[in-house]
């Protein structure tokens, strides 16, 4: 009867061995960029106008705190081209992203971003960015274009202090423009 008691605790001890080796599942970081939406300049009349873009990316962790050496990579809305990066030691990285382009026949598109880092689980965001051309749809609500940038310029503001989408923001303003207008 001591040897099995023995035998078992020695099984026990092993148990209790292995699970306390057992590696740690990796941590969830998170994302985000200091802007929701982007508009592209138009390639109408085969502009050859160049697009240079900062894009600020801030990387954390479930509490908060920035994660540094991840590396930051997105993609273009038509996913052409892509930038890459590594955050500082506080998180923060500037893409520069040079070019991008909508797909295909799309008014709009979304930057794309993956990052890695070890020890904490992939991030992936497929709506990083909203991207959209100068071919927004103003004529519908018989707008100029000047008029309609003003409009979606001040529906972005107002997007960033508030929970609406700036684009419900735009036609709301759109609306109301075209009151008084009338």
């Amino acid at each position: 009867m001591p040897l099995l008691t023995v035998v078992g605790l020695i099984g026990f001890c092993a148990v209790l061995s292995a699970l306390s080796n057992a590696p740690t599942p990796p941590k969830p970081m998170y994302a985000t960029a200091d802007m929701s939406v982007l508009s592209l300049p138009s390639t109408e009349g085969g502009s050859n106008t160049e697009t240079n873009l900062s894009l600020p990316v801030k990387v954390f962790d479930s509490e908060n705190r920035g994660i540094g050496d991840a590396n930051v990579i997105a993609w273009s809305p038509d996913r052409k081209k892509a930038y890459s990066g590594v955050t500082d030691l506080e998180g923060n990285v500037i893409l520069k992203i040079l070019n991008p382009g909508l797909p295909p026949g799309k008014a709009e598109g979304y930057i794309k971003i993956k990052v890695m880092r070890e020890g904490y689980r992939d991030f992936t965001s497929d709506y990083l960015l909203r991207c959209f051309g100068a071919e927004l749809p103003w004529t519908d609500l018989m707008l100029e274009e000047s008029e309609a940038r003003r409009i979606l310029d001040l529906a972005s503001a107002l997007f960033l202090r508030t929970s609406c989408s700036p684009y419900f923001l735009f036609s709301v303003f759109s609306f109301y423009l075209c009151l008084l207008q009338q």
